[in-house]
């Protein structure tokens, strides 16, 4: 067998075992985010939301529009009614 072949099946083998990352969210990251969500927002309920670090603002903001849509898309799906 030459080189190239050896080259060749090398990277068939590699880039076989390369996941292709999912389009949508698995079920046990979206509870995940769920549960890191809520300890957020008890662990910051008590303080004023101008007062909390831009960061966690932000974390805050965006896990609000992700409920917002699994909302709204869970409203528009007939199998979920």
């Amino acid at each position: 067998m030459c080189n190239s072949q050896q080259t060749e099946e090398l990277d068939r083998s590699r880039s076989a075992g390369m996941h292709v990352r999912p389009k949508y969210p698995r079920p046990a990251n979206a509870a995940f985010i769920d549960h890191v969500g809520n300890a957020i927002r008890q662990a910051t309920s008590d303080i004023v939301q101008a007062e909390l670090p831009e960061d966690i603002r932000r974390l805050l903001n965006a896990l609000e529009r992700l409920e917002q849509e699994r909302a709204r898309t869970d409203s528009e799906d007939p199998s979920k009614a």
